[in-house]
């Protein structure tokens, strides 16, 4: 597993892959766009299928970065 440093408050672009045996998205790569990093800088990422975290493999900050109103 990559170790990625987040910025706090910041929108990313991730590319992530699932690990939980049985769910149907286990061992897919798939990209999610605009996932924001928390006050603490890590993003908190769930597969939509199973519900379990999933391994961020790549993070690239969004440029630009959305406006929150």
């Amino acid at each position: 597993m990559a170790i990625i440093a987040f910025e706090p408050n910041t929108f990313y672009d991730l590319t992530v892959t699932c690990h939980v045996t049985g769910c149907r998205n286990n061992g897919r790569i798939w990209g999610c766009g605009q996932v924001y990093s928390n006050l603490d800088g890590t993003p908190d990422v769930t597969d939509g299928r199973c519900g379990q975290p999933i391994e961020i493999l790549t993070a690239l900050k969004t440029d630009p970065q959305p406006s929150v109103s």
